[in-house]
């Protein structure tokens, strides 16, 4: 076999590893953080304030895991009633694991949720609310095992 053949060996050889490559990029499965997230950036700023409202008014959403129960509690629990929002379990490597709750606490400001409905692994919990007129948003990572 001469040289000349053995080229065109390398480059027929090149051009099916292209393909293949090619062909399995294409069936890898490609998850967004959100479908509309272009609306979403023209809003940003409006989260931007919501983040700064609960840093100064200490506004952030305590969770914790106990029991296979994940348990929120809200910060000012004198004004609890005027409570609504909602609580997102964003799942990063599988947007089909995505769950949303309404927010919906006690009278002393704490909300349980049962972690037994949850696939195991990394979620950030995403719990944007509102009390009393003001918008407060908090974000946590939680591992649910």
């Amino acid at each position: 076999m001469n040289w000349g053949y053995r080229i065109i060996i390398l480059y027929a050889g090149f051009m099916g590893l292209i393909a293949i490559l090619v062909i399995g990029s294409m069936k890898q499965k490609v998850d967004l953080v959100a479908d509309d997230y272009y609306a979403q950036e023209l809003k940003y700023q409006d989260h931007i304030d919501k983040m700064n409202r609960t840093t100064e008014n200490n506004g952030a959403v305590k969770i914790e895991l106990k029991d296979q129960t994940v348990i929120f509690e809200y910060p000012n629990k004198p004004s609890i009633n005027n409570l609504e929002g909602t609580i997102t379990f964003f799942r990063p490597s599988d947007s089909e694991l995505d769950k949303e709750f309404s927010v919906a606490s006690d009278s002393s400001g704490v909300q349980k949720i049962d972690a037994g409905q949850f696939k195991s692994g990394l979620y950030n919990v995403k719990v944007e609310y509102s009390m009393n007129g003001e918008d407060f948003y908090s974000e946590n990572q939680l591992v649910i095992p």
